[in-house]
């Protein structure tokens, strides 16, 4: 088994990024794969939370694979990852606000100049 992490940072207009910590979002990335996905039948998960890392914050989408991916596969599901940020599911996900000290809050898990990482581990 291996799991799989795209990373890129999350914009907010919450100035305490550290409460935002740990808000998730249970909707499953790979339930919307493309069927022409050489992964789709061994991709599974594909959830979105939001880390506090050194000062910023960070959306992630953890998949888990039943075999490890190639370079193009993962290259793949890092741009399908990104798109579902910013056009799918964070789409649908930023409208809804986040209470923090009572005050709304947004999250988009996309930025325009947004850099994302991706990476595989074996379990």
């Amino acid at each position: 088994m291996y799991e799989i992490i795209v990373k890129g940072k999350a914009s907010t207009d919450c100035p305490k990024l550290k409460e935002l910590d740990g808000i998730d979002c249970q909707d499953s990335f790979s339930e919307y794969f493309d069927t022409d996905f050489t992964f789709k039948d061994v991709v599974t998960g594909g959830y979105m939370e939001f880390s506090y890392e050194n000062g910023d914050l960070w959306t992630l989408t953890i998949y888990e694979s039943s075999r490890e991916l190639s370079k193009d596969e993962l290259n793949e599901l890092e741009e399908y990852t990104s798109g579902q940020w910013s056009d799918g599911i964070g789409e649908g996900f930023e409208q809804i606000p986040v209470i923090v000290d009572d005050e709304e809050v947004f999250i988009s898990p996309w930025s325009p100049e947004q850099k994302t990482t991706i990476t595989q581990k074996q379990l």
